[in-house]
């Protein structure tokens, strides 16, 4: 059984490009952990500010270890003063078609 974590990233008006390389160096990092499966980085091109993470881990050990990661601490780290708010949200599998 998968475990997914879906987050919304409201980024301060002018602060959209550093927080995507912060977020690109986080992601490449992620994919490359034994247990992530899935790091995507998605954003509305009507709201420039928002991003949507979509990640995808073996289970929730591994999203913990996720987080405790040396990566994951600088990114967070870089992000602080740019992020605005986060919307976090976490699933189970239930059916996976493809």
């Amino acid at each position: 059984m998968s475990y997914c974590v879906s987050v919304r990233i409201d980024v301060v008006q002018g602060q959209s490009e550093a927080f995507r390389a912060a977020i690109t160096d986080n992601a490449l990092a992620s994919v490359e952990e034994p247990t992530c499966s899935r790091f995507d980085v998605w954003t509305d091109q009507s709201e420039p500010t928002v991003f949507y993470l979509y990640e995808v881990y073996d289970d929730k050990a591994g999203h913990d270890a996720h987080l405790a990661t040396t990566h994951f601490a600088r990114f967070d780290e870089a992000v602080k003063d740019l992020v605005q708010s986060r919307q976090i949200e976490t699933f189970s599998t239930a059916l996976v078609l493809g």
